[in-house]
């Protein structure tokens, strides 16, 4: 029995790509909320990848770091690291 209800916000464009796919599935944005819910509640997890792909200028700072290139810098604050990104960033 459905007796509860759920209302948020979210961005247009992304609302109306999302509802498009859901629709071409037959459903309506109400039934795959409730599937989402009841996977999160059954599984105790969130069904969605969240695993972290970067990109490839990011992979490559990665690797980079890692070969033992790149700069390395220490800071003690996080204005001090503000600081240092911006100058990096010139």
């Amino acid at each position: 029995m459905l007796d509860s209800a759920v209302n948020f916000r979210t961005q247009a464009d992304i609302k109306e790509q999302a509802f498009n796919v859901i629709k071409s599935y037959g459903l309506t944005p109400a039934q795959v909320l409730n599937m989402f819910l009841t996977q999160i509640a059954k599984t105790n997890t969130i069904p969605l990848s969240l695993d972290y792909q970067p990109n490839t200028k990011t992979a490559n700072a990665i690797n980079e770091l890692m070969s033992g290139k790149g700069e390395r810098f220490s800071v003690d604050s996080f204005d001090e690291f503000q600081q240092k990104i911006r100058d990096l960033s010139k």
